[in-house]
């Protein structure tokens, strides 16, 4: 996993943002996908699965709250970024309360963003590396029985 190239799907209704995202990213290694609404990303997630979403908030059909709000509920959900012009304090708060990783406020330095973005995909990359099956098991008896280790 850790070779994969990393994926986004950026959704947002602003072409002009879909495109400097997507460039930024895609720069620094992202496979990006663009959805132009949440109904649009539903259903490209569908299709595969993510390392990252970047959602706007305020956008037709569905909205990115109500996308950010499925993903939250997600098994196994990628680093969920609300990148938005929408200044609602209390849509803000709960977002984060609720676990999304990051809100970002437009307007956006593309670059740094993309640059914040890689980092943590890669640190949630390492931290879920595969640990060897025997590592595993020596750590489980260890942790049970400290003395039948030599």
């Amino acid at each position: 996993m850790m070779n994969e190239r990393m994926s986004a799907l950026i959704v947002d209704d602003d072409e002009v943002v879909r495109k400097m995202l997507s460039f930024a990213l895609g720069r620094i290694g992202f496979s990006c996908l663009c959805a132009t609404d949440g109904a649009d990303a539903f259903a490209t997630l569908d299709s595969g699965t993510f390392d990252l979403v970047i959602t706007d908030l305020a956008m037709p059909k569905t909205n990115g709250y109500a996308l950010a709000s499925t993903l939250l509920e997600s098994r196994e959900r990628p680093f969920i970024v609300v990148h938005t012009a929408v200044l609602e304090p209390k849509l803000t708060k709960d977002l984060e309360l609720r676990g999304v990783d990051e809100i970002v406020f437009k307007p956006t330095d593309y670059n740094a963003f993309a640059e914040r973005m890689r980092t943590m995909v890669r640190e949630r990359r390492m931290s879920k590396a595969e640990v060897p099956q025997e590592f595993l098991e020596l750590e489980i008896k260890r942790v049970n029985n400290p003395a039948s280790i030599s």
